[in-house]
């Protein structure tokens, strides 16, 4: 069954054949960029630079909302999947507080139409079992396959590594799915790959589960308006600095912006600047159904500065 959404995005495509083609050809172009890359920077060189051990868990949130965080976190797990690691990413937030969901960004009803998609949201809430059951896919975005099979290394594709989602899906919002801090604290627990990035939302009613990150990216925005209403969120996250390695992401860099301010109000030498990505990027990738990191602009901004990350 496909949804009212796809069913706009299938008038627009031409027909589902035209999907499956843009999911494979959005596969290939980043295998192709990921080799051509493989002697410039590895899986080898970024677990040296980065400073936490495989099996970590990192946190992106942001000081307040539609900041980027989600298309941050997304660009760092296809970047760490290209260099060949297992990746599994937990969207964190409140379903019936979403506007848009990455489960439709990214067409996942189209992507995983041969096996389902499994609801970690929905079984979480009904305490079902959730060992053992994953979303993976291979770098080849496209073929979806058993982890077994991924962590047996079988195939060329799959030594690119791979990503187990999890994500709020429609139904979560449609049948008004909510987890409380427990289930939460479960849908942490049950991450198992080489990295695990969680997603989580700003609100501070998450705060509980940033305490159990190794490392924590922090996105903001660099308007002074919004600096000044995120003000008290911005000190809560310096606090939790002692604690937890943190990593400023000021997000939507220009002309317009003074670095020397920014670095005046965030006082810390970790900090990453990212500048303003075109919206027509963002909404071509949408409408071919592939993951932002298939667009050579945003891959090419976004791998330049995680080669550089290091929080050691």
């Amino acid at each position: 069954m496909i949804s009212p959404y796809f069913g706009l995005r299938l008038l627009i495509l031409g027909f589902e054949k035209g999907i499956n083609m843009a999911i494979r050809l959005g596969g290939k172009r980043i295998r192709e960029d990921a080799g051509a890359n493989a002697n410039k920077y590895s899986k080898v060189d970024f677990e040296k630079r980065f400073g936490i051990k495989l099996g970590s868990n990192i946190g992106v949130t942001g000081t307040g909302r539609q900041v980027g965080a989600s298309l941050f976190a997304v660009m760092l797990t296809g970047f760490l999947a290209s260099l060949g690691f297992d990746i599994c990413y937990t969207e964190v937030g409140v379903p019936r507080e979403k506007t848009a969901l990455l489960y439709d960004s990214f067409a996942m009803d189209q992507r995983f139409s041969a096996k389902g998609f499994v609801d970690f949201y929905e079984l979480i809430s009904k305490s079902e079992r959730v060992i053992g059951i994953s979303n993976v896919e291979s770098l080849a975005f496209g073929e979806n396959i058993q982890k077994r099979d991924v962590f047996a290394g079988k195939g060329s594709e799959l030594s690119s590594g791979s990503i187990d989602w999890r994500l709020i899906s429609p139904a979560n919002i449609q049948e008004g799915v909510t987890l409380d801090e427990k289930g939460f604290v479960r849908l942490q627990s049950i991450a198992r790959g080489d990295y695990n990035i969680f997603d989580i939302d700003s609100s501070s009613d998450f705060d509980f589960m940033l305490k159990d990150m190794d490392a924590l990216f922090v996105v903001a925005s660099p308007l002074p308006s919004r600096m000044i209403r995120e003000a008290e969120r911005i000190k809560e996250f310096k606090l939790l600095a002692d604690h937890i390695k943190i990593v400023w992401v000021i997000n939507h860099m220009n002309g317009g912006v003074s670095k020397r301010e920014i670095k005046r109000v965030f006082r810390s030498d970790n900090m990453l600047f990212i500048d303003e990505l075109g919206v027509q990027n963002l909404y071509a990738c949408e409408y071919k159904c592939t993951y932002p990191w298939a667009d050579e602009e945003c891959r090419k901004q976004f791998w330049g500065i995680f080669t550089k990350v290091s929080l050691r």
